[in-house]
């Protein structure tokens, strides 16, 4: 199983010249972007973080955006996205929680946060001084690729700690589930700072696809978005179905060539029968699952001319992945009625930063399991 910065680097190798990201009206190669994250990764070891760190990043959209990423990762440090646009209330919530000594920002994010952000900066601006050359930590699979944190909508945020073997699997698996690799360019349309976005970012980067990432304006504006994609080619879409249902009250809508995949929410039929009569042949995907397994574990590739009820099923587990419903007593549910669902596997998170009392309430012993240490994630669903 490879790390993603190791099919990242086949990438750069492979396609150095070829557009890696882009944004607005311009982009950089895969090479370029190697080169930026190498600088930013040595500017980092200059400020004392080091293999095992966590390192939140704070960014307007952009390509700065993937650079900070990257370049965290290559240092061995996990990624904490924060929106830009939250309350600095919560900007500086999510910064003490997880205690760590500096941001990675760029001038505009300095400038829009100013003094009331209770943390040291660094500017991407600032590290292009710094080597290009980097030689990185060894590949470690168990360690900490990001912590997410989650919106708080059910009480405090908390932050959902995924390592490189969780993102690895997921990344394996869905290439091998949808035929991602035939997309030349992904379209990032939701916020970093949720894992929505996590199913274009890497598998664009880890086939030699152009990630276009696309600006606040394009993402809230119908007028603005439709014109993206009739300038733009597009080949791989993922959208929450109430957003993509607001940049569409016409008859005419914004489609990617290849793939469009719902996640987030639940994804109705009729939205489907609508797209489906607009005549343009792209697969349409209902992907499931929470951040605490890896941005999601289920999918259901809808088929064109089947009779759905009013909803579209979540799917079928992929990757190295099982999925099991249980009745309060932890006992597999007959056919028909009504459990929990668990999830079983490689995407599961190894908890809640900071949070042992609810990684264990959450994060719960599998009894179908001879190893004691294994456990099953509870979605509450």
């Amino acid at each position: 199983m490879k790390t993603f910065l190791q099919q990242f680097e086949e990438q750069v190798n492979q396609n150095p010249e070829h557009t890696a990201v882009f944004f607005e009206t311009s982009g950089i190669s895969y090479k370029q972007l190697n080169a930026s994250s190498n600088a930013l990764a040595n500017h980092l070891i200059l400020k004392g973080i080091k293999k095992g760190d966590w390192v939140p990043m704070c960014l307007d959209r952009g390509i700065d955006q993937i650079v900070a990423l990257i370049g965290i990762l290559k240092v061995g440090a996990a990624y904490v996205p924060i929106d830009i646009d939250n309350p600095i209330e919560r900007i500086n919530q999510i910064v003490e929680d997880t205690q760590a000594t500096y941001l990675v920002t760029n001038e505009a994010g300095t400038t829009k946060l100013g003094s009331d952000l209770k943390i040291k900066c660094i500017e991407i601006e600032q590290t292009t001084s710094a080597s290009v050359e980097f030689a990185g930590p060894d590949a470690d699979l168990e360690a900490l690729a990001y912590i997410i944190y989650t919106s708080g909508s059910t009480g405090k945020p908390k932050g959902v700690m995924i390592n490189h073997k969780n993102l690895a699997d997921y990344i394996d698996g869905i290439l091998q589930f949808l035929d991602l690799r035939s997309c030349k360019s992904f379209a990032l349309v939701s916020t970093i700072a949720a894992d929505l976005g996590n199913t274009v970012i890497f598998p664009a980067l880890c086939t030699g696809a152009v990630l276009h990432v696309l600006s606040k304006n394009t993402v809230t504006n119908e007028a603005e978005i439709h014109r993206y994609f009739e300038t733009h080619s597009i080949d791989c879409l993922k959208i929450v179905p109430s957003h993509w249902k607001a940049l569409n009250n016409g008859d005419n809508l914004f489609l990617p060539n290849k793939y469009l995949i719902f996640g987030g929410e639940l994804l109705t039929s009729k939205m489907v029968e609508s797209i489906q009569n607009a005549g343009k042949n792209c697969t349409i995907v209902n992907h499931y699952g929470p951040t605490e397994t890896t941005i999601g574990k289920l999918m259901h590739v809808v088929e064109p001319g089947r009779k759905y009820g009013n909803s579209i099923p979540i799917g079928k587990p992929f990757s190295n992945t099982r999925v099991i419903i249980l009745n309060e007593a932890f006992e597999v549910c007959p056919i028909g009625i009504p459990g929990q669902l668990y999830i079983i596997g490689d995407g599961l998170s190894s908890g809640y930063f900071n949070n042992p009392e609810l990684t264990a309430e959450k994060f719960v012993r599998n009894p179908f399991s001879k190893n004691p240490n294994a456990v099953m994630y509870g979605t509450g669903d």
